[in-house]
């Protein structure tokens, strides 16, 4: 019998990701991000921060600590789908943020964790048990506008 997945059982592992990211991570419930796209294989996908009144600003703008979210959240999201949470620990060590327009309607991010990265950190991880992991992303508003862009660097390891 194949080892190949199903389009059902695909869809189902999709939807079950889908539910972790929209409702088990309370963070992501609160601002309300929802996940949009999943590539079939699950390397590539986009979410969605909506613009509502408890994700803006003063100025009533989207709120600079809920992009930040968004931009993170889909690196955590990608690593943690191609690496089992149960058996790996991701934290964040650096940071680096620049927001280049106003957020004022809905928001988005793209991502996709490419072969040559996952084979990567397969092999960091089987050879060290832990790494270091620089990602970038770029949070756009509903016309494809640049809002901010991230960088971060992530500990990735495995859990004894």
């Amino acid at each position: 019998m194949s080892n190949q997945k199903t389009p059902i059982k695909l869809k189902l592992e999709n939807l079950s990701k889908k539910i972790f990211v929209e409702y088990y991570v309370p963070t992501n419930r609160r601002l309300g991000i929802k996940v949009i796209h999943i590539s079939v294989d699950s390397k590539s996908f986009t979410l969605k921060l909506p613009y509502k009144r408890k994700n803006t600003n003063i100025s009533g703008t989207v709120h600079g600590s809920a992009i930040m979210c968004l931009a993170e959240t889909i690196h955590g999201v990608s690593v943690l789908w191609s690496f089992d949470p149960k058996q790996h620990r991701m934290v964040t060590r650096t940071t680096e943020m620049s927001f280049i327009n106003p957020g004022r309607n809905d928001l988005f991010v793209k991502f996709t964790l490419n072969d040559i990265t996952i084979s990567n950190i397969k092999e960091k991880l089987a050879t060290r048990g832990n790494m270091d992991l620089v990602l970038g992303s770029n949070v756009t508003d509903e016309s494809g506008k640049l809002i901010a862009t991230l960088e971060n660097c992530y500990n990735l390891s495995r859990k004894s």
